[in-house]
């Protein structure tokens, strides 16, 4: 009869400490954040500050988003270009028919005029007894297309790579690819000049074999001829 006593006293407190145990769980969980809103409240000097409330700013120095987005915006203003530096400057377009043009022939940066000229002659096969050059090709792609448009690459060297005129020298004025001197397959139509012997606005073109032709202005149109 005791034992049976002493085993339902000691269930009892068992029970009883369970529910204390239970009591005191959703009490931490339910005061435990205004805790900490609290100590966060009532924290010491140089820790990071709580965060700040809407419509101020986040912090010194800083600017408040809520007010900026109320600011009208302002276009930037846009300062018109000057003048290009240094470019040759196009006739047939900006002048018409070239009252301003300047400066006055030469304006041949690239030794365009002295390279039309027989003594600078490249691109014909073999050696050129009058220009002292030797054209050496060889082909490396050839493809067959449709409709006859086939592709066919040839590397080309032409070794006339010094241009001389009055008393000057300039070095690879073809812009040789894929080295000074070479061509690969493609011609290219380099910058225009005004011809100092004629007095006439021209481009020059490099054929794939490396030869020179002349390109000359029509009058005053916007049309170019081969010279010759």
């Amino acid at each position: 009869m005791h034992h049976r006593t002493r085993l339902i006293s000691r269930v009892r407190a068992n029970s009883v400490s369970i529910q204390l145990a239970v009591s005191l769980s959703l009490l931490i969980s339910l005061c435990g954040p205004f805790a900490t809103r609290h100590a966060r409240a009532q924290a010491p000097p140089g820790l990071p500050p709580p965060p700040s409330l809407p419509g101020k700013p986040p912090g010194p120095n800083l600017p408040n988003l809520d007010v900026m987005r109320t600011l009208p915006s302002v276009d930037p203003e846009v300062q018109a270009p000057g003048p290009l530096v240094g470019m040759a400057p196009i006739c047939d377009v900006d002048c018409n028919p070239c009252p301003n043009c300047g400066p006055a022939a030469p304006n041949d940066p690239n030794y365009a005029t002295p390279r039309t000229r027989p003594p600078n002659k490249t691109g014909e096969p073999g050696i050129n007894l009058g220009s002292r050059n030797f054209n050496w090709s060889m082909p490396l792609v050839s493809l067959t297309g449709r409709s006859g448009m086939d592709v066919n690459l040839s590397l080309t060297y032409n070794s006339l790579v010094w241009t001389q005129d009055a008393g000057k020298i300039k070095f690879d004025a073809d812009q040789g690819f894929p080295g000074p001197g070479f061509r690969l397959g493609f011609p290219i139509v380099q910058q225009r000049f005004q011809n100092s012997d004629t007095g006439i606005w021209s481009y020059l073109m490099i054929t794939p074999s490396g030869g020179r032709v002349e390109l000359r202005q029509a009058g005053a149109s916007n049309i170019y001829q081969a010279a010759g």
